[in-house]
C-alpha cells in the first residue's frame, strides 16, 4: 500500500521512488503513504482503493493505492540469459550516455547485487558499442 498523487493514481502506472520530500517528515501519514517503498526502485499500480487524503505538496491530493515492485528491462550477458534463472545483477560498464542502449545497461529500478529472476529474453544484441555480446531480457527483484 501506498499513497500516490491523485493525477496518476491509475492501475499500471510506473514510478520510481525517490524518497519523501522534506515537508513529508512532519506528515502523520508519511509511513502510509512511502514508507513501504525503497528509494531508486520502479514501483507499478495494481489496484485503486476510494480513500483519498489532502496532502501538503500536491494540491488535488493523494489516493490509496496498491503498488508491487515492477519489473525491469535490462541488458545482461549472455552466458545469465536463461529463462526463469536467478541471476545477481550487475549493471554493464559502460559511460558512453549517448549510446541508445544505456538506459538498458544501467536500467533505473536495479542495483549491483541485486537478485532477480529472469522473466522474459528479448534480444541478443552483438553489435554494440562496447563490443559486448549482450541479451534485452526483462529482470524481476527478488525481495531478500
Amino acid at each position: 500500500m501506498a499513497l500516490i498523487y491523485e493525477k496518476y493514481a491509475k492501475k499500471g502506472f510506473r514510478f520510481i521512488h525517490e524518497g519523501p520530500a522534506a515537508e513529508c517528515f512532519s506528515c502523520p501519514l508519511l509511513k502510509a503513504c512511502a514508507g513501504r517503498l525503497e528509494k531508486g526502485r520502479l514501483y507499478e499500480v495494481t489496484s485503486l482503493r476510494e480513500k483519498k487524503h489532502r496532502c501538503k505538496i500536491h494540491e488535488e491530493g493523494v489516493r490509496v493505492v496498491e503498488v508491487r515492485e515492477a519489473p525491469v528491462r535490462a541488458l545482461i550477458p549472455v552466458k545469465l540469459a536463461i529463462q526463469s534463472a536467478v541471476i545477481t545483477f550487475e549493471p554493464q560498464e559502460c559511460n558512453n550516455l549517448l549510446c541508445k542502449y544505456y538506459p538498458l545497461c544501467r536500467p533505473q529500478g536495479l542495483k549491483s547485487g541485486d537478485k532477480c529472476k529472469v522473466l522474459e529474453l528479448w534480444n541478443k544484441l552483438d553489435a554494440l558499442p562496447c563490443g559486448k555480446q549482450l541479451v534485452e531480457a526483462t529482470l524481476l527483484r527478488i525481495s531478500s
